[in-house]
């Protein structure tokens, strides 16, 4: 696997001075004399675009920069939260900060010194570049006094855009701090998406200082704050998308695709992780998720960097992601929006193609949407979701489903009954199907105009026996088994037994209308002649018979369309439409080439991670896709994502920071 580098999207906030004092909530504090607390004041500077070390692998564009979109409300600053907690003198500016941050706290308890909170900030930061910020000015309250001489050293910890005040008494109950929102808004398009949740996701920059202050008491004066650095990165992670216009397919060749809509699917609405975690190290590339919680030297659980060394690799935690197993679905129908499961055989499907929820591809990139500079459109924000390698399926991973069109070209044929011929022949597909087609098994997917000639195909390969046992199907016998057409020079009862003793079943629709000849000759005994049983030895009578596959009034279904694939294995294309199956990678570096030979999930390949952009760069259509977003029989959440008979669309995938990364290509 190669190494990957991601250059950050972060929110460096050079901050001086808080005060918060009786506004603290639930934190114990209030009931604490006056005197005891100290008032302090840091000066808040507030920019986009800080580099330096990153929680993201390492990409193929090194550190270029991702700005946000302007007119969206990606970089807001509504409000701060920050935290202070007492540097240690072990503790040093290079990694102490880090080091602080995971201390163990099992047996010590670490506690928070001193809470800020500022609301109503209502900027957007300028610059892009640590360290030139934006700077704001906010207040704090501390436990600890000092006198005239003294000062103390802190550790600081800040999240933006929460809403309210935090206010945790211990480094651990902050650490572990769970977030129920990533945003606010969204319900009414992308530019209503707002106050992005942020955390510190560093302890020291590049170019700036560490994330340490040292306050004294000279800092009670707002002219004389203390100052330090603290960065920042949003708890959501972005979509974008970009289609082509018509493609050709490269499997299916008789005709052009062109993608009209698409659904986000398994979109994480469980809590977040306040503040990013990430695993132990593992050795091998498709370890599980380690049990074990001792880290290695150098290694973090809290504002830990993502690992993707050769031999090093490591997971970032998601909110219930142990409980992320095979079979467990049912635990999680209400932690996820467009939920790639179904909970019974009887349960209502989980997509219905006539829902509002579908976006039209035609909007994208026009006059008056949000684009990228590279003409990529955002579409939707999600939260974080990750799972074990092993674990990386169906049912978990965040993707979308696209709507694809099929259209035939001029000299196109499909397999057609003609019943003036009595065969089943290569012709354009009618006019009056309205673009409907059918695929089907026999000896290989075959495309038919309809279920007749699926059922007529049943008598193809019938000739005469080498054994002496007449079960030819001629021109004439097939107008009569089809039409109830029959010759004048009837065929004898034992034929046309031994004919439906060797029809195919290659599919549900041959068995069925098999299976239904046979019964009409067995209940008619073996003294019954041809003529006793000609009147419902046709298929117009089979269909009659077999009200499952009777087209509903009005117009073919969702329902209908599953029936036809679960019961009959029969894929029925209404208006040349089919559905593919995306699965969003974090890492698809460990398949630079899209070969998928290996089929091995590996750590972190799939999932969304925070604060990263993953656009999707649709450029083609390799096959037709399922003739249902989900359809039974076919779809199951425990279906791995590296699935190869699952990948029919053609999406070159970069997976950027709020800043920069860039992926290879993905075959689906």
């Amino acid at each position: 696997m190669k190494l990957k580098h991601y250059s950050l999207w972060a929110l460096a906030l050079a901050f001086a001075a808080v005060s918060c004092s009786d506004d603290l909530e639930n934190s114990g504090k209030n009931n604490q004399p006056e005197e005891s607390e100290q008032r302090a004041y840091l000066a808040v500077k507030i920019a986009t675009g800080t580099k330096g070390v990153s929680t993201k692998g390492y990409g193929e564009e090194g550190d270029g920069y991702l700005p946000e979109i302007e007119g969206l409300n990606e970089d807001q600053v509504y409000d701060i939260n920050i935290f202070l907690f007492e540097k240690k003198d072990t503790e040093h500016e290079v990694n102490g900060g880090l080091e602080a941050v995971n201390r163990d706290e099992s047996s010590t308890t670490t506690q928070i010194a001193g809470y800020g909170y500022l609301a109503g900030i209502n900027e957007t930061p300028s610059g892009g570049r640590e360290p030139d910020h934006q700077e704001v000015t906010v207040t704090i309250t501390l436990d600890d006094t000092f006198t005239e001489t003294e000062s103390k050293d802190y550790w600081v910890l800040a999240v933006v855009n929460n809403g309210s005040q935090i206010t945790p008494t211990t480094l651990s109950d902050l650490r572990e701090n769970l977030s129920s929102k990533a945003w606010t808004g969204g319900a009414s398009g992308i530019n209503s998406y707002d106050k992005f949740v942020m955390s510190t996701h560093m302890m020291k920059g590049q170019v700036a200082s560490a994330s340490l202050v040292n306050i004294s008491q000279a800092n009670k004066s707002k002219d004389d704050p203390a100052r330090t650095t603290v960065y920042v990165e949003r708890l959501a992670a972005r979509v974008d998308l970009k289609v082509s216009e018509t493609m050709a397919g490269n499997i299916r060749t008789d005709g052009t695709f062109k993608v009209l809509r698409y659904l986000p699917i398994n979109l994480w609405k469980g809590n977040t992780n306040m503040f990013k975690q990430v695993s132990p190290s593992v050795t091998e590339i498709s370890i599980s998720l380690p049990t074990e919680t001792n880290y290695s030297s150098g290694e973090y659980q809290w504002l830990g960097d993502e690992l993707w060394e050769t031999g090093k690799y490591n997971y970032v935690y998601s909110v219930d992601m142990r409980n992320k197993t095979r079979g467990n679905y049912s635990q999680f129908t209400n932690k996820y929006d467009n939920f790639f499961y179904q909970a019974a055989e009887d349960a209502d499907l989980p997509y219905d193609t006539k829902s509002t929820e579908w976006k039209e591809t035609s909007t994208l990139g026009q006059e008056g949407t949000y684009t990228s500079a590279d003409n990529f459109t955002p579409i939707f924000y999600t939260r974080e979701n990750t799972m074990s390698a092993p674990l990386q399926m169906n049912g978990y991973t965040t993707g979308l489903i696209f709507e694809s069109k099929f259209t035939f070209k001029d000299d196109a044929t499909v397999s057609s009954y003609n019943s003036t011929n009595g065969n089943v022949e290569a012709a354009a597909l009618p006019a009056g199907n309205n673009g409907t087609f059918y695929v089907a098994n026999h000896d290989g997917n075959v495309t038919f105009d309809g279920f007749k000639t699926i059922a007529a195909t049943a008598f193809k390969e019938l000739a005469e026996a080498a054994d002496g046992v007449d079960y030819k199907v001629t021109s004439d016998l097939l107008k009569g088994f089809m039409d109830s057409n029959w010759p004048a020079t009837a065929p004898t009862i034992d034929k046309v037994r031994s004919i439906v003793q060797y029809m195919s079943e290659k599919n549900g629709i041959e068995k069925k209308f098999k299976e239904y000849l046979k019964e009409v000759l067995d209940k008619a005994g073996t003294d019954a002649t041809f003529d006793n049983v000609k009147d419902n030895l046709n298929y117009n009578k089979f269909i009659d018979s077999e009200t499952a596959l009777q087209e509903p009034t009005g117009e073919i279904d969702d329902t209908y369309i599953a029936t036809l694939y679960k019961g009959y294995g029969v894929s029925c294309y209404k208006e040349g439409k089919s559905y593919h199956k995306y699965w969003i990678q974090h890492d698809p570096s460990s398949n630079v080439d899209n070969a998928r030979e290996d089929q091995v999930l590996g750590v972190m390949e799939y999932g969304i991670v925070r604060n990263n952009v993953y656009q999707l760069n649709v450029t083609g259509i390799r096959d037709l896709g399922d003739p249902l977003p989900y359809t039974p029989g076919k779809d199951d959440p425990d279906t791995p994502d590296e699935k190869e008979e699952a990948y029919t669309i053609l999406v070159h995938l970069y997976v950027k920071d709020w800043i920069l990364r860039k992926n290879q290509d993905i075959t689906l």
